[in-house]
């Protein structure tokens, strides 16, 4: 299925092959495989996105690359199993994980190549991040079925916590962040030349990590809902200036612009709407569509990658088709602030046992990715 974009004219619309408008936010609909279902996750300077994708027939799901074009099929390890991407460097390698009858193993995907990475002693395997230098972190379970932390770098992967624990994020420094069991709970932590640092909250999880060190991800608040939350420097700040019941970052970028995911009333319609962070203020970026591409029926339900000229990616639900299809959106012309929205009905705070499936890695393909999680 080929990208279709639309673009808000700044007073003339100007359209190309039905599907495009001239302006200064664009919105290009990446399309799929050929199934009913895509989602990107990662998008890097040069505009490269990375993500997953149904095959024709809706049977596969595949780690994707958008690049300019048709998207491309990553592949696996081997066989005709399912595979997904999460993050894309400068360079064009991808990281994720392909899935066999047997196993899931971490991949780094290299010129379209994919190489597993193996688990070190362990049964299965994700990757979630990497950064410039091609050094990836993710998950390592092992036989008892508990999680840690892990880091692949210079051909050497390291355990980082011997406790329950997930990597998330890795910055251009080689700092790490994710989450881990203490004491206290789970709480998001970083990890710096293999210490670790527990970054406060509560059930708490960090997910990007950028270039300055900002760390975001989201901790329940005292009232039991769950916010987008940012930490530098010690200082822990709830970025959900909307009071949502539910509310996720899930990447940044070098200009402090964090992106995710919110829970309100839209309309009379309770759903996650995507998130943008920017300047101290929280955007609802379908506040950003044109006419057209709302009247086409898309809803942005979940951002989870920005690059740093402000292109978002994520997940687009359409009204008519009941497809969801992974997106790219310029923010370039200027956010509009969204209305207060009320919150959603409170919804029930998960148990343990769910964060033990979340950082175990157990990747859910063809889940809707409108809410919060990966497949």
């Amino acid at each position: 299925m080929k990208m279709t974009l639309s673009k808000l004219a700044a007073g003339v619309l100007l359209c190309c092959a039905g599907q495009a408008i001239a302006g200064p936010n664009t919105f290009i609909d990446l399309g799929t495989l050929g199934g009913g279902y895509s989602t990107a996750s990662g998008i890097n300077a040069a505009g490269q996105v990375a993500g997953q994708s149904y095959l024709s027939g809706n049977m596969y799901a595949r780690a994707a690359l958008w690049n300019g074009g048709a998207g491309i099929d990553l592949g696996t390890t081997g066989g005709t199993g399912h595979s997904n991407s999460y993050a894309i460097n400068t360079a064009g390698q991808v990281a994720g994980v392909s899935f066999s009858a047997e196993q899931s193993q971490a991949v780094l995907w290299t010129g379209g190549v994919a190489t597993g990475l193996g688990a070190a002693g362990g049964v299965t395997s994700r990757a979630s991040a990497l950064n410039d230098a091609g050094h990836v972190v993710g998950t390592i379970e092992t036989a008892d079925g508990a999680s840690h932390a892990a880091l692949w770098a210079n051909g050497t992967t390291t355990i980082l916590s011997a406790a329950y624990s997930a990597a998330s994020g890795i910055n251009n420094a080689g700092q790490v962040v994710g989450s881990a069991y203490t004491a206290d709970g789970l709480r998001a932590m970083s990890w710096t030349d293999g210490v670790a640092t527990d970054l406060g909250g509560r059930n708490s999880d960090a997910t990007a990590i950028n270039d300055a060190g900002q760390i975001v991800g989201s901790s329940f608040t005292d009232s039991g809902f769950v916010h987008a939350t940012q930490w530098q420097g010690g200082v822990m700040v709830d970025l959900d200036t909307q009071n949502s019941t539910q509310s996720f970052a899930s990447g940044l970028n070098n200009m402090s612009q964090v992106v995710g995911n919110f829970y309100g009333n839209f309309s009379g319609v309770l759903d996650f709407h995507a998130a943008l962070w920017s300047g101290g203020t929280m955007f609802d970026l379908n506040s950003f569509l044109d006419a057209a591409t709302v009247k086409a029926g898309w809803t942005l339900g979940d951002a989870r990658g920005i690059n740093d000229s402000g292109w978002v990616v994520g997940s687009a639900f359409n009204s008519y088709t009941h497809d969801q299809h992974a997106f790219m959106l310029s923010t370039s012309g200027g956010p509009v602030p969204v209305d207060p929205v009320p919150p959603g009905p409170v919804l029930p705070v998960p148990e343990p046992e769910s964060y033990a499936m979340l950082l175990a890695g157990l990747a859910l393909t063809g889940c809707v990715a409108r809410r919060r999680g990966s497949v």
